[in-house]
C-alpha cells in the first residue's frame, strides 16, 4: 500500500513541483532562487525516503533476529503464500532493491514484505533529479 501511495501520489506531486519550479526559474532568467529551491526539494525528499528505507530495514532485521517464543520462523518471513516454516536464515539484499530476504534450505530465497520494493528506485530517482537541478543551477552564469 505504501509503495502504491509513493508511486501514485508522491512521485507525480514531487515531479510536478520540480518541473514547475524549473519553468519559473527559466522565466525569471536572473533570479536563481527558484532553481536552487527546485534542487533542494527533491534532495530533501531523497534524504527522507532514504531515512525511511533504512528505518524500515532496521526494524525488519531487528524483528527477524530477536529471539523469544514466537521467533521461528522469523516474523518478517511470514509472507502469505510463501514457505515460512522452511526458512533457515535471513539476509540483507542491496541490489537491485534494498530489503530483507528469507533463505530456504535449498539456497533459494524470497523477499520479505517489510521493506517496500519501490522505495529504493524512488530514492534513486529523487537523488538524480536533485543532482540534475543542482547541475543546472551551477551552469547558469
Amino acid at each position: 500500500m505504501a509503495v502504491l501511495f509513493c508511486w501514485l501520489v508522491l512521485v507525480p506531486v514531487l515531479l510536478w513541483v520540480s518541473v514547475t519550479l524549473l519553468v519559473r526559474s527559466v522565466r525569471a532568467a536572473l533570479d536563481r532562487r527558484w532553481l536552487r529551491l527546485s534542487a533542494l526539494l527533491p534532495a530533501g525528499a531523497a534524504v527522507l525516503s532514504a531515512g525511511l528505507l533504512l528505518l524500515l530495514l532496521s526494524f525488519a532485521v531487528y524483528s527477524a533476529g530477536s529471539g523469544g517464543t514466537d521467533s521461528s520462523p522469523p516474523i518478517p518471513c511470514r509472507v502469505p503464500g510463501r514457505p515460512a516454516l522452511d526458512v533457515v536464515d535471513h539476509r540483507i539484499d542491496v541490489f537491485p532493491t534494498v530489503g530483507l530476504s528469507c533463505v530456504l534450505p535449498d539456497g533459494s530465497s524470497y523477499r520479505s514484505d517489510d521493506v517496500p520494493a519501490g522505495l529504493t528506485p524512488l530514492t534513486a530517482a529523487l537523488a538524480l533529479l536533485a543532482a540534475a537541478a543542482r547541475y543546472a543551477d551551477r551552469r547558469r552564469p
